[in-house]
């Protein structure tokens, strides 16, 4: 039954971590912190 639902698996996965961190990097450039605060000072910084 698992070898069935590992791609279902892996999708929704792959699926939710893109959406975190997309809503983070929006957060992010608002001033609320997270992974999109982190690439915007990285990237001012360069």
């Amino acid at each position: 039954m698992i070898p069935e639902t590992l791609g279902s698996v892996v999708l929704a996965l792959t699926t939710g971590t893109i959406g975190l961190l997309g809503a983070s990097a929006m957060a992010g450039y608002v001033g609320g912190g997270g992974v999109g605060d982190l690439a915007l000072t990285y990237g001012y910084e360069k």
